[in-house]
């Protein structure tokens, strides 16, 4: 069969020709597709989204309007009536949509609503077996992506406000069909590390990049810690089986680290408001008992009895002495609290940076203090007073590989 071009043709010129193709040829026109719809986008007004069908899938664009119909949802079985078209620039398939007519759940909506009517049967859900998530946690641990700006959220606001917090990560893919089962060990790792409290967390994304968090494996693994779990899975808006089956669901990593550490910025003033206010009962218990006492002495039983007199006198001085050294006592704590809190704020990463110092950690999270320990390829992250850089290790100062 001959060639229809007589020598070498460019891209442009081969797109364009079969633009004009699909434009010319009835067979592409008014068409009638039926499918399952994912990974929809909104631009400008106009809605793009995929139409799958098993493993296959094609590009649609659909603008509403002036009618203002609600376009089509993640989920839904749909037929659609349009146009096959070719974009020249990415050389890439589009189905433009002129209407279309919803038939209901699609086959993932479907399998996902039974999925959760059986989990929430067998109590999967329920409050009552949820754990406690601790407020003041020291020991973290998180399970996500390596490097990903939810794991840079999380570190960076879990050590301002608490700098001498551990955290540990466990990384794992987050989407795709390796994700489930490397989800699953990493649970299962960080649940064994005794600590604290466990983090999930994932950025936002469509429903079919979060789709690994509907998984019945992920909700089994969640279901079987001894840890308490948080999940900050995408946004508030996308809340997946595995939010429903943590202790704790949140919207953002950030949300997270507030919930499970404290902040030092406001415990010490706390504290030291805790103190004056003591002290301040203390006192006023003191000059309570001690007028109890002169009404008691002031009775006309006592009257006359002189020999009451010096004891009063001693009941005043003693009363007097005793509130001057539960004062001292309080301020000597207080003293101990601000020398606590400088030591604490001394030892804090961020000071250490502030004095153009940089920190380096390993993939597994811990600190770099020896070249030897050093591996090649291995990714490593180091923190300035200002933002990350993450790079690669290739040769040691010595001149070793590493």
């Amino acid at each position: 069969m001959e060639s229809p071009f007589p020598s070498p043709v460019k891209v442009g010129e081969l797109l364009r020709t079969l633009r004009l193709f699909f434009s010319k040829e009835r067979l592409f026109h008014a068409l009638l597709l039926e499918g399952e719809v994912g990974r929809v986008k909104e631009w400008k007004g106009a809605y793009f989204f995929d139409l799958r069908d098993g493993e296959s899938a094609l590009s649609c664009s659909y603008w509403p309007g002036r009618t203002g119909e609600k376009p089509p949802e993640e989920g839904e079985q749909v037929l659609l009536s349009g146009d096959l078209a070719l974009y020249e620039k990415r050389g890439s398939l589009s189905f433009r949509v002129s209407s279309f007519k919803r038939k209901g759940e699609g086959e993932r909506l479907l399998a996902l609503r039974l999925l959760k009517e059986r989990l929430y049967k067998e109590g999967a859900f329920s409050p009552e077996r949820k754990k406690k998530v601790p407020s003041f946690a020291t020991d973290i641990a998180l399970v996500l992506a390596r490097g990903s700006a939810a794991e840079a959220d999380l570190r960076r606001n879990i050590l301002r406000r608490w700098p001498l917090a551990k955290v540990t990560t466990y990384g794992t893919t987050v989407q795709g069909k390796r994700s489930l089962p490397e989800i699953e060990k990493a649970l299962e790792e960080a649940d064994g590390g005794a600590h604290d409290v466990v983090v999930l967390a994932r950025g936002g994304g469509s429903k079919e990049d979060l789709a690994v968090f509907d998984e019945e494996g992920v909700v089994r693994a969640i279901l079987r810690m001894r840890t308490p779990l948080v999940a900050a899975i995408g946004h508030e808006i996308d809340q997946s089986l595995a939010d429903l089956a943590a202790d704790m669901s949140v919207s953002t990593p950030t949300a997270a680290a507030e919930a499970i550490t404290a902040d030092i910025g406001e415990i010490v003033p706390e504290i030291l408001s805790l103190q004056e206010r003591l002290q301040g009962a203390f006192l006023r218990r003191m000059e309570r008992e001690e007028e109890g006492l002169r009404r008691i002495l002031s009775r006309p039983l006592f009257q006359g009895a002189g020999n009451l007199l010096p004891l009063m006198e001693k009941v005043g001085a003693l009363g007097g002495r005793l509130a001057l050294l539960a004062k001292s006592s309080l301020e000597g704590k207080g003293r101990e609290v601000l020398h606590l809190r400088g030591i604490l704020e001394s030892l804090s990463p961020q000071r250490t940076l502030e004095r153009g110092y940089s920190i380096t950690t390993m993939e597994d999270g811990r600190i770099l203090r020896d070249k030897k320990d050093v591996i090649p390829g291995a990714l490593l992250r180091t923190r300035l007073m200002k933002g990350e850089v993450l790079s690669r290790a290739e040769v040691r100062e010595d001149g070793e590989e590493g």
